[in-house]
């Protein structure tokens, strides 16, 4: 199992795809970057139990 610790996790997206993320925010109360906090557990728990 490979340890992520202390790495930076950067998500690329256009601004189309940013709106997109806004308006699926708004729908569900929340905000971009707690989406974006989503994204990056469900990379690091894939990342950790993936076998090298």
């Amino acid at each position: 199992m490979k340890t992520l610790k202390k790495k930076t996790i950067q998500f690329r997206v256009t601004q189309e795809e940013f709106d997109s993320l806004k308006e699926i925010a708004w729908k569900k109360r929340t905000n971009v970057s707690e989406i974006f906090q989503h994204l990056s557990k469900r990379v690091i728990s894939y990342y950790s139990n993936k076998e090298y």
